[in-house]
């Protein structure tokens, strides 16, 4: 389908709607004008001097309301004020209650706000009110501005600043200004902007009204950020927070709290980030404005997207648009439908977000600039996702051709970057990379670094593909040198890690020219520069994460300062019989790099569109299914066929290699993370891949030398430590910990820990950790996955598991007072689980950490880096190597294997071969002979370490069993004698 008659009906339904809406306006301001007469009439006999007293009441009563928010509660007290007016033809009164109904009407988003500002502003004008003619004269701008009449704004801004110098009245000449700041700041001049704000904040300051200073200090901050100073935009708008705060102006409390979730998110910190925006949501639902909830509820929605967490994102979209709609703010309803439509393109959902966004786009002449350029770029995006890629690059092509002066300019960096990608997919590089370039180019003034990245990134594709390997190389490294320097400046791990997710799959597809070029280098060498390429986007949250609270530690060494290794420090860290297997999923295809003591070698593989990823994901989900119906069905015998088969596909390439080490360490990348590598089959004998040789995960080879590098060679504590819950869905669980107490010695067991800090404290006295409980595996939200540390008590059931973020968020906001921070603590039930977040934070002393719980290995699977959840948080807590479940384990074989993994720990073997002994030793019992039952475990990290531990004499079982019986002697004894008496 062209896009020709879509457009026509869109411009033909834009111009009826415009007469229908000139006709509506045309008959709202006759009835204005009508109902405006029939006031003056019953006011015209009121005498100023009585009505001064009552007007000056009402003003400092609409003000203490609209200060706290309470717009309802201002249009329950404004009746009687108007009704008095009109029986006493107290015009002056009149005017200014009027005034103020409109005022709250508009905030609240319902109709006839603006015919009442209209109607005050003609009483005021009538009996030469200019006390109440300035207010009206300002809120009827910001009427012109919602309509997006800029003009006819700033003409009432200016107006009311007249009669402010004219009557000498400071405060409405500071009030005339901060609107000015507003009007300038948006049209983009923010120098003329902040000499508003400046001169307003010292006339409120001069005046002694300074808790009447926060709105410019907003203004202030919205300055800063749209200036490119994300640190000043801060402070402006923590001193509006905390201004607002101790006046009770709810409003700009939650419009401060809102600009920091953006700017502490631009700035990078997550954490921070969310508490913001949390905050601002409870307060936005407390307002009951559409215009104070739309704004934090899409910021809010898209980190709720970044995060996966689309349910959450589409509650939220919905109770925002509900809201809209019982208010009659039909203006907002684009804004959240643009939000929903990015939403539907994130859940593959592109029919539906196809649809949203060709309403939007019909309707563009009522949109604001700046959402109507945001729907052409995304309605591009959905076209080409939806397999229309010829009519995205035809319609985003005229988006681009109009006059710069009908674009918003924001959005050109985006837009153009977004043609060239689509061109280049077209196979039109040159275009593509006309459009690359004036990507780069508009994106350095308007300070949008990653899209400046994101279009480098794309020349070089595009000079690849029209032949110049040269330029394309030189463009390459430009690029992941801006790359670097882009990710430095994001201030926390969990965003780098959304980074270097968004751009790693393009760095692996432009990185492709590193293996033709320079053909004066051997293909050796060619293999080596791209594997180096490589790592500097693999991982490097998870890096920067296990190094943090280790940087002074001696043993790091200076060349650790980048977090990034070489192939060089690879091979140099690798043993004889060892082979490390590093994995990249790019745009169109993968790669597999396969790196000895002495050799590199690289074989291209198919992508993640391909049927390759289909069987891989199909097979993971077979192997580890639950149901009994299913394993019946996929005996053993017949996965064998698919073992091979896949063992071929992705592993054909480096067989031989895989044949002469005795361990083999995988990096997965993307769908490859979802391949249980030990049980594919390579070899002609039918054996599967861990028969012969120990399987480790890692997840990047810096992860490996880096933990090679010696920055742990012994723990800080001694024994083994075992955390556990009493819930009585787990007797394996139990049994393990019974085992582990009654085999070994310094066994200290933990049951029902208390919180975070309890598990801390518990986790930093040990060189092993054994965690026997039910883990929360959020693939979508990796970060909230948790360990169960204690039962729910009845009634708490299921909170903590749905809503962890905004529990998060709310106990831990900093900047409550400490009688706040209390009523939080009693809002929201403490949660019964430790957070892969908050486990990412700590030191943990121990030398392994053995997760025996469902699907710990699991986890969101990300391109770039790694899979992210509870493994990583081990990982990042400084703990070398850590056994984990791939997917959902039967509890009873877990505890068998559990045994046997401890048994050979014990011998002294290494971890990745005592757990590849005990699965085969489980998987040679006819009743557990399906991999589901004893290939789940894995151990990522360093598998090559020996963790002793002591085991207990018989002489020490017996006196222990000796001692657990006289005890329960005594006990029933003590029972008995209750009894009695």
């Amino acid at each position: 389908m062209t896009r020709k008659t879509p457009t026509t009906r869109g411009a033909t339904g834009v111009t009826a709607r415009k007469r229908i809406c000139d006709l509506v306006a045309r008959v709202a301001r006759a009835s204005a004008l009508a109902a405006t007469s029939i006031l003056l009439i019953a006011a015209k006999a009121a005498p100023a001097a009585v009505s001064g007293a009552a007007a000056d009441s009402l003003r400092d009563r609409c003000e203490a309301l609209f200060t706290a928010g309470r717009y309802d509660s201002l249009l329950t007290i404004l009746p009687p004020y108007i009704t008095r007016a009109q029986a006493a033809g107290d015009s002056l009164l009149l005017g200014r209650a009027i005034t103020q109904r409109g005022r709250a009407l508009f905030m609240l988003g319902r109709a006839g706000g603006e015919r009442d500002i209209d109607a005050g502003l003609q009483i005021a004008e009538s009996i030469a009110d200019t006390m109440g003619l300035m207010p009206a004269v300002n809120f009827k701008g910001f009427a012109h501005w919602s309509a997006g009449r800029s003009d006819d704004a700033i003409r009432c801004f200016e107006r009311r600043l007249f009669l402010a110098q004219r009557t000498h009245s400071p405060i409405d000449e500071a009030w005339a200004r901060t609107s000015l700041g507003f009007a300038f700041h948006s049209l983009g001049n923010q120098e003329r902007a902040r000499r508003e704000y400046e001169r307003a904040l010292a006339l409120f300051h001069a005046s002694g009204r300074t808790q009447l200073e926060i709105t410019p200090l907003l203004g202030m901050g919205r300055v800063e950020d749209a200036l490119g100073d994300g640190s000043a935009a801060i402070r402006w708008y923590q001193r509006a927070w905390v201004a607002a705060r101790q006046v009770g102006d709810r409003m700009n409390e939650m419009w401060a709290a809102n600009n920091l979730s953006v700017s502490e998110t631009t700035q990078g910190d997550l954490s921070r980030a969310w508490q913001y925006m949390q905050h601002a949501i409870v307060l936005a639902r407390e307002l009951k404005s559409p215009y104070a909830m739309v704004v934090p509820a899409t910021n809010l929605s898209s980190r709720m997207m970044e995060l996966g967490d689309f349910e959450a994102a589409q509650a939220l979209l919905d109770e925002a648009r509900a809201l809209c709609q019982s208010q009659g703010a039909l203006d907002q309803l684009p804004i959240v439908d643009y939000a929903l439509a990015w939403l539907r393109l994130q859940q593959g959902r592109n029919a539906d977000a196809i649809a949203i966004l060709r309403r939007l786009d019909a309707a563009s002449g009522s949109l604001q600039p700046q959402v109507r350029d945001q729907v052409a770029v995304e309605l591009a995006w959905a076209l080409a996702a939806a397999d229309s890629a010829g009519a995205a690059v035809k319609y985003l092509s005229s988006y681009l051709d109009k006059p710069a002066s009908a674009l918003y300019g924001a959005l050109v960096p985006r837009a153009s970057v977004t043609l060239a990608r689509l061109l280049l997919e077209e196979g039109d590089p040159r275009g593509a990379l006309a459009y690359a370039v004036r990507a780069r180019t508009a994106a350095g003034p308007a300070r949008q670094e990653r899209v400046a990245v994101e279009a480098v990134i794309l020349e070089s594709r595009c000079r690849r593909a029209l032949g110049d390997r040269e330029a394309a190389t030189a463009t390459f490294n430009t690029a992941l040198d801006s790359l670097d320097a882009t990710r430095s400046g994001i201030g926390t791990p969990e965003w780098r890690e959304v980074y270097g997710q968004w751009v790693a799959r393009d760095v692996v597809e432009a990185g492709r020219v590193l293996l033709d070029y320079p053909l004066t280098s051997s293909r050796a060498a060619r293999i080596e520069t791209f594997f180096d390429a490589m790592q500097r986007v693999r991982t490097r949250a998870l890096l920067e994460r296990i190094i943090r609270p280790r940087s002074e530690a001696p043993e790091v060494e200076t060349r650790w300062s980048n977090h990034v290794a070489t192939a060089g420090d690879l091979r140099a860290c690798l043993r004889a019989d060892e082979v490390l297997l590093d994995f990249c999923v790019g745009v169109h295809g993968s790669f597999v790099v396969a790196v000895t003591a002495d050799s590199l070698r690289v074989v291209e593989l198919p992508g993640s569109d391909s049927s390759l990823a289909e069987r891989v994901l199909l097979f993971r989900s077979i192997v580890a299914s639950t149901q009994a119906t299913l394993r019946a069905q996929y005996p053993p015998d017949r996965l064998a066929g698919v073992q091979r088969s896949l063992g071929r596909d992705v592993l054909g390439g480096v067989a031989d290699l895989i044949a002469r080490a005795s361990r083999v360490f995988v990096c997965p990348d993307g769908f490859f993370a979802a391949v249980p590598f030990g049980i594919l089959i390579t070899g002609e004998n039918g054996e599967v891949l861990m028969a012969g040789r120990d399987v480790v995960q890692v997840p990047s080879a810096s992860v490996l030398v880096l933990q090679r590098a010696a920055l742990k060679t012994e723990g800080r504590g001694r024994g083994v430590a075992t955390i556990s819950t009493s819930s009585p869905g787990l007797p394996g669980a139990r049994a393990e910990v019974q085992d582990l107490a009654r085999r070994y010695r310094h066994v200290s067991q933990v049951d029902d820990l208390g919180g975070p800090d309890a598990f801390a404290r518990a986790a930093s006295t040990c060189d092993l950790l054994h965690i026997a409980s039910h883990a929360l595996v959020m693939d979508r939200s990796p970060w909230w996955s948790g360990i169960r540390l204690r039962n729910l008590q009845p009634g708490t059931a299921q909170r903590s598991e749905v809503a962890e973020p905004a529990a998060h968020a709310e106990q831990h906001y900093t900047s409550l007072s400490e009688v706040d921070s209390l009523l939080v603590e009693r809002t929201f039930p403490s949660d019964p689980y430790v957070r892969a977040w908050q486990i990412a934070q700590l030191d943990i002393p121990a030398r392994l950490a053995v997760l025996s719980a469902c699907e710990t290995a699991g986890g969101r699977m990300t391109t770039g880096e790694g899979t992210l959840g509870l493994t990583a948080a081990f990982l990042s807590a400084g703990v070398p190597v850590v056994v984990s479940s791939l997917w959902p384990v039967d509890d009873r074989v877990t505890a068998i294997l559990m045994r046997a993994f401890y048994g050979h720990l014990a011998a002294g073997e290494p971890v990745a071969t005592a757990l590849r002994r005990a699965q085969l030793e489980v998987s040679r019992s006819g009743k557990y002979g399906h991999p589901y039952f004893w290939s789940g475990f894995t151990v990522v990290g360093d598998g090559s370490r020996v963790v002793p531990i002591e085991k207990r004499s018989p002489a020490s079982n017996r006196v222990l069993l000796a001692g657990v019986g006289g005890l329960i002697l005594l006990i029933l004894a003590w029972t008995v004698q209750r009894r009695q008496a």
